[in-house]
């Protein structure tokens, strides 16, 4: 009789122990994690895959240091048009209203911003440094008044403009918070 309380036990222990095997153990993996990522960023930033994958490969083929994109679009807005060349990118984007702003990374400034006034908009943030924002009255009716948010970084050229006037239809400008709460937004696309 003893043995087979021994037994008995000893099975019962082994019965227990094996249920608990086939829990899943799971080990974090970081590409897997910064896959995700850059997944929500590029929802974020209202990114088509095709788009994703030409802004990567710049990453891929070292045209440029780190792909950088707003993850706050206002409402209604969406990517109107994606440039991408040899060190640059552009991204364009619009709504139905026609309100406009672009986002780009490059090379060169297109910008002249010695006849601009410093709004007194210090934006300081991990992407790109420390950025100022400008306002830019023109002197004619036909051109809008302008917004542009510029980075000095020697490591990460960026600029944003409102309204896109590197447009056949320029657009109209969006308000000076819309455009800082753009810019503070700027994440890696690839963390």
């Amino acid at each position: 009789m003893k043995f087979n309380v021994l037994t008995t036990g000893f099975f019962a222990g082994l019965i227990l122990s094996l249920s608990n095997i086939n829990k899943a153990v799971t080990f974090p993996s970081k590409s897997v994690d910064s896959l995700a990522q850059s997944q929500d960023i590029a929802m974020l930033a209202k990114l088509t895959p095709t788009q994703v994958e030409k802004l990567v490969n710049l990453e891929k083929n070292n045209q440029v240091d780190k792909v950088i994109v707003p993850t706050y679009i206002p409402p209604e807005f969406k990517v109107d048009k994606l440039e991408v060349g040899g060190g640059y990118y552009y991204i364009i984007y619009r709504n139905s209203n026609n309100l406009c702003f672009y986002f780009s990374y490059s090379n060169h400034f297109i910008f002249n911003s010695q006849d601009a006034e410093v709004v007194g908009i210090e934006i300081n943030l991990p992407v790109i440094g420390t950025a100022y924002l400008y306002t830019k009255k023109s002197h004619r009716v036909s051109i809008p008044s302008t917004i542009l948010v510029k980075s000095y970084s020697a490591q990460e050229r960026f600029e944003f403009i409102s309204p896109c006037l590197m447009t056949e239809n320029w657009g109209k400008t969006i308000t000076t918070p819309e455009a800082v709460k753009i810019v503070e937004s700027l994440q890696y696309l690839n963390p």
